[in-house]
């Protein structure tokens, strides 16, 4: 339950991917599978699977290789940190919140959220409901407000606030 908390804190309400690995080369699609494995979490469903395949593209892709690993999101081996760092370069920001907003879809995850929460299906319903009515603009903002301002804006404040509102939704 933290970690999809956590997950959305870090993100939330998204949609669907521009970047499928296509035309990647060796490294870009290990690099993109460490971070999905990363993602994913240690026993994924499908959907999540899938997910977090789409967010590990989108991030390699955009952000590049040498950027990730110079902002400590990948190793010199290409592993991924377990933890996003706290401060990003705005690159690498831009490519997680693009990331989070074209590939994370609530409502295909509910499965997930009722799992991971323990809510009833009316409770993960609202919840979803209540993710989805924040902006895709004001989210993909907000994440690279939080990892180049520390999050010190209004706006990053304002998701923040609605995202904790949502999560109470499940009953946490």
């Amino acid at each position: 339950m933290k970690r999809l908390i956590t997950a959305c804190l870090a993100a939330v309400a998204l949609l669907a991917t521009g970047a499928c690995g296509d035309g990647m080369s060796k490294d870009e699609t290990t690099a993109s599978a460490n971070v999905a494995k990363v993602f994913a979490g240690p026993t994924p469903s499908a959907e999540r699977k899938s997910v977090a395949s789409c967010f590990g593209d989108t991030l390699v892709d955009e952000a590049g290789i040498d950027q990730l690993k110079a902002d400590k999101v990948l190793d010199d081996d290409l592993k991924a940190s377990s933890r996003v760092p706290q401060k990003l370069s705005e690159r690498t920001a831009e490519a997680y919140g693009d990331g989070l907003v074209s590939c994370f879809d609530f409502a295909k995850l509910k499965k997930d959220i009722a799992k991971d929460s323990g809510a009833s299906a009316a409770q993960v319903d609202a919840y979803v409901d209540c993710l989805d009515g924040i902006s895709d603009a004001d989210l993909k903002q907000s994440i690279v407000d939080q990892y180049t301002k520390g999050g010190k804006t209004q706006l990053a404040e304002r998701v923040e606030a609605t995202t904790k509102k949502c999560g109470k939704l499940l009953g946490t």
